[in-house]
């Protein structure tokens, strides 16, 4: 499978349909790469360059009238596995599934620093691994500047992280989001005192990009969706990060 354009080079009034790799098909849905710097709707200034105006270009065809739909979002600097619905029949079964947490989503990321935790799945993630449990509620806050916050007022939130690697700058991890906040990966990892890199806002600040990818989607039927090898990080922190 080959790349997606890097989003920079997609012009600026719309994004190429066909740079969007489809990664999987179902019987009503599918599953797509997103790449980093698309938003996953129009909004704040973006009206065709999003993702969403893409799919319904290259499989509007397929879906159901007003489909297709996007079952879930990724940030913008965020890439990665987005599940998209054909049917309203299946985008209300995956929204129930994702509001039930019965949908598990697995990233890639590397962070700014040595983490101390043990290692974990070096070969991807397991259930059976030394395993890093951030537990801190989220709010989002509303004046400028828009951020998302650790606060004991805010919104349960657990995130799960297994360590991959570790460098002597950086390090590579696995994380599963348990709940779904905004921002939610990026916020605890960076009060855990490793921002992602390339992070934007709470982070070291732009890159070539920011190391976060959703690779992986575990659905209830037993369903397991990865992503391609090129789409993770390029290059092993440490230990190894595949």
């Amino acid at each position: 499978m080959v790349a997606p354009k890097n989003a920079q080079d997609l012009g600026d009034d719309s994004l190429d349909p066909e740079s969007i790799p489809l990664v999987f098909r179902g019987a009503d849905y599918l599953v797509v790469d997103k790449p980093a710097g698309v938003p996953a709707h129009p909004g704040r200034g973006q009206v065709r360059r999003t993702l969403a105006v893409a799919l319904a270009q290259r499989f509007g065809g397929e879906a159901e009238t007003g489909g297709p739909w996007l079952c879930h979002r990724l940030d913008r600097e965020t890439s990665g596995l987005v599940l998209v619905a054909l049917s309203r029949a299946a985008l209300t079964r995956f929204m129930m599934d994702f509001e039930a947490r019965r949908i598990r989503r697995f990233y890639t990321a590397r962070v700014v620093g040595a983490v101390p935790w043990r290692l974990g799945g070096a070969g991807g993630w397991d259930d059976a691994a030394a395993t890093q449990v951030l537990d801190a509620p989220l709010r989002v806050q509303t004046e400028a500047p828009y951020r998302v916050l650790v606060d004991p007022a805010g919104l349960a939130c657990v995130t799960r992280v297994q360590v991959a690697g570790v460098g002597p700058e950086t390090s590579d991890l696995w994380v599963e989001p348990i709940t779904g906040r905004q921002h939610q990966i990026r916020v605890h990892l960076a009060h855990a005192g490793f921002p992602l890199v390339g992070d934007p806002f709470y982070g070291t600040g732009p890159v070539e990009r920011m190391h976060l990818h959703a690779h992986g989607l575990l659905l209830v039927d037993g369903t397991r969706i990865d992503a391609p090898r090129w789409a993770t990080l390029a290059e092993p922190a440490g230990g190894g990060a595949d």
